[in-house]
């Protein structure tokens, strides 16, 4: 092994050990009662919860714009779906492991699972509420990750996150708004 080789073998072997100090480093700032662990476990249960009112509302999906409707809770069942992997995968990517046994997930959620047997406007408005309320969560998980700014990786996935939930919030109430009445404000 000539003198060039063994440089780069130490600066190799310097580079990993660098690496492995960073990661754990990560991991080690990431305690399972750190913060914004507990707002994405938080919002991963609340995910979940929304995905299943999703599923319900596409199933009981009613009305003269029966196809389109049901297409457009697939599309947002679907997306939430998304959330839910991404939310997972950013768990696991800060060392932690997603709290998603169903006792968990009832437990740490604070939007509601929608009422069996709730007729479609009910779960409409289900839907509207709990969208509100994960608006509201999420905004202030948003402030609070930011004040500590120790995490931009999982701030930027919940503003991301946000964004799709306003979306959704304003199709609820689209969609609950009684047919014919128009807000010119």
């Amino acid at each position: 092994m000539n003198n060039n080789q063994s440089e780069n073998l130490v600066t190799d072997c310097q580079e990993e050990m660098l690496l492995a100090e960073d990661l754990q480093a990560i991991t080690r700032t990431n305690h399972p009662l750190n913060l914004g662990v507990q707002h994405l476990q938080h919002q991963l249960a609340n995910a979940i919860v929304l995905c299943l009112n999703l599923k319900m509302c596409n199933w009981k999906a009613e009305g003269q714009a029966f196809f389109g409707t049901r297409s457009a809770f697939s599309q947002l069942s679907e997306k939430m779906e998304d959330v839910v992997d991404q939310l997972g995968d950013r768990l696991r990517m800060i060392g932690q492991d997603p709290q998603v046994g169903l006792g968990l997930i009832l437990e740490g959620a604070t939007v509601t699972q929608a009422e069996a047997g709730s007729e479609y406007r009910e779960l409409l408005a289900n839907a509207d509420a709990n969208a509100i309320i994960a608006i509201r969560e999420i905004r202030d998980a948003i402030v609070a990750l930011k004040r500590r700014d120790d995490d931009p990786g999982s701030i930027d996935l919940m503003v991301s996150i946000l964004r799709m939930y306003e979306e959704h919030e304003w199709f609820f109430r689209r969609l609950l708004k009684p047919s014919g009445v128009t807000n010119h404000a």
